[in-house]
């Protein structure tokens, strides 16, 4: 009939239109699959108008054929909404792993620079510091220097030669009055080497003593420095436990999603990406009427379409 010659140029041409916008689709790389399956949503309430219009004329194998072709394009669209729902799952999880991975980044960099910015700090307490230790202990040897002589006192033993010295040689015992001389000078020398040494002790324990403290002023230093770097660790790590909880709890709706929504689609076949319904079954036939002449021919979907 016109009807029927009219039907199969417009399904011939909207069959190559979704040819033409699936090879577009590749081309341009685009995942979403919306626009063949709206093309399809179309093409099956064409054939269901189309099966429609064939009962009214009562052309029931032309209606049979319309009701065998809209079943294959069903099918191709539950098969094409899965792909869709798939594909905005998989980019929905690339998301969240993108931002979870880019959260995690950015705490990383923030805290790098704040424990380099500690340590930078530190590190100039540390240098003046030990400038300021420095001069102090430059003073301490300078001022100990000048407080302890060098020349080490006489000895009472010391003091008695040399006076018995003097009162040999009045009484022009010179020979004598000279071997005194020399046992005081041997006396002398070897006090003043141990004075020497006594001195040089003295001054080393207590400059030992100020470097003891110098070294505790640096220790506690660091050990400032370490609480605020912990500090900083503990923050960061407390900012990465939440941000691993957050991505967990996303990871967890999305996949709580997607099996909710594909539950749905398995028991209810036919629905879309907007929602919409497409009819689940043949148009009821007129139960009066009867084929006589054997199941029509069914148009088959190109293989490589089917699941």
């Amino acid at each position: 009939t016109q009807s029927t010659w009219g039907y199969c140029l417009v399904m011939k041409e909207m069959e190559e239109d979704l040819e033409d916008s699936k090879e577009e689709q590749v081309e341009d790389n685009k995942s979403t699959l919306a626009g063949p399956i709206e093309k399809l949503e179309v093409f099956i309430e064409l054939l269901k108008e189309h099966q429609g219009k064939c009962i009214a004329e009562e052309n029931y194998l032309e209606a049979e054929i319309a009701a065998a072709r809209a079943k294959e394009y069903k099918v191709k669209l539950d098969r094409m909404t899965k792909e869709a729902r798939l594909q905005e799952h998989k980019e929905k999880e690339n998301e969240i792993q993108s931002k979870y991975e880019a959260s995690i980044n950015q705490i990383n960099e923030e805290g790098e620079k704040k424990m380099e910015e500690i340590q930078k700090s530190f590190l100039q307490l540390e240098n003046k510091m030990a400038a300021k230790q420095k001069e102090a202990l430059e003073n301490l040897h300078a001022k100990l220097e000048f407080q302890i002589p060098t020349a080490a006192k006489p000895s009472n033993t010391l003091l008695n030669i040399l006076q018995i010295q003097k009162n040999l040689a009045k009484q022009g015992k010179f020979v004598e009055a000279n071997a005194h001389k020399e046992e005081a000078a041997q006396l002398k020398e070897a006090e003043e080497a141990a004075w020497a040494e006594e001195r040089a002790g003295k001054i080393a324990t207590l400059e030992s003593k100020l470097i003891q403290t110098h070294q505790k002023e640096r220790d506690a230093l660091q050990i400032r420095m370490k609480s605020a770097l912990s500090e900083v660790e503990k923050k960061i790590q407390k900012e990465i436990d939440r941000v691993n909880q957050a991505y967990a709890n996303s990871k967890r709706q999305a996949e709580n999603a997607q099996k909710k929504e594909f539950a749905v689609l398995s028991k209810s076949p036919g629905k879309t990406i907007g929602g919409s319904r497409i009819i689940k079954g043949s148009p009821e036939k007129d139960p009066k009427v009867t084929h006589k002449e054997g199941p029509p021919s069914i148009p088959s979907v190109n293989n490589d379409e089917q699941t």
